[in-house]
């Protein structure tokens, strides 16, 4: 019997270090059947993003820029919009006023935001977004732009701030961190389960919190411990957020040869 298939709704397959590394990866995406939406963080990255999904029917390639690079390509735009026209996902895009804490650069990130953010809504396209100390911001952008299928990607706001996202319409997507994080754990907790959804952010999320560069078998680690959070097995926690993704993606024509994947 066939595997079920698993969902790891935010990785970087881009930046591996090597070559072996990254033939791991895709060689683990292929056999464990992970559906793998890769973000990318520049346009030089999605380029090599789209030549690694090339590679493997599981991979999904997505264009963004990160809040990190928004700096970078704010007055260059215009150059890259055959590619967010193209891609069937938008990220990883977003707020970071923590770890990219120079105030110069917050402009050029709520710019390329939502520059971001009305090509999501205007097509009506998932977005995944980084939202690190710009919760709030982030949330009042999503309101503002009328976006309807946001992806929050680990998540490590506010509640109250959760709950605003929730009441929007966002999904979560948890990951690698929830081990070293009780705080990430509670705010798993109070997502509801059908807003769910797993992530591993390799090959950097594990390597940050675990100790080691994380490759997609991380996943059932991901997926168990969500159960544990809930209270359920890893097969019904999978189970839950395969269900979840098929509703995400209904009726959505980009998606449509990923959608034709799923048993």
């Amino acid at each position: 019997m066939t595997a079920a298939w698993r969902l790891d709704a935010h990785t970087h397959l881009d930046l591996y270090e090597d070559a072996a590394l990254t033939d791991r990866a895709i060689a683990e995406i292929d056999a464990r059947r992970i559906l793998t939406v890769a973000m990318s963080v520049d346009p030089a990255g999605y380029a090599r993003t789209v030549a690694l999904a090339a590679r493997s029917r599981w991979i999904i390639p997505c264009f963004g820029i990160h809040p990190w690079q928004a700096h970078r390509f704010d007055d260059a735009l215009a150059e890259h919009a055959a590619a967010l026209a193209a891609t069937p996902i938008i990220g990883e895009v977003g707020l970071d006023y923590v770890l990219d804490p120079d105030p110069a650069h917050h402009p050029a990130q709520r710019r390329v935001l939502a520059h971001m953010l009305r090509a999501a809504a205007i097509s009506d396209r998932i977005v995944s977004l980084h939202t690190k100390g710009a919760e709030a911001d982030v949330a009042a952008a999503l309101q503002r732009h009328r976006v309807r299928r946001p992806i929050i990607h680990w998540y490590s706001g506010s509640h109250e701030t959760l709950a605003a996202l929730l009441e929007h319409g966002a999904w979560c997507s948890f990951g690698s961190a929830m081990p070293v994080s009780a705080e990430l754990r509670a705010l798993a907790a109070a997502t509801p389960l059908e807003r769910t959804l797993s992530e591993t952010d390799n090959p950097g999320a594990a390597q940050w919190a675990l100790g080691r560069v994380g490759l997609p078998g991380e996943l059932d680690a991901v997926i168990a411990a969500l159960g544990d959070i809930h209270g359920l097995s890893i097969d019904a926690m999978a189970a839950i957020i395969r269900d979840n993704w098929r509703r995400l993606i209904a009726g959505d024509a980009r998606l449509a040869p990923w959608r034709a994947l799923l048993d």
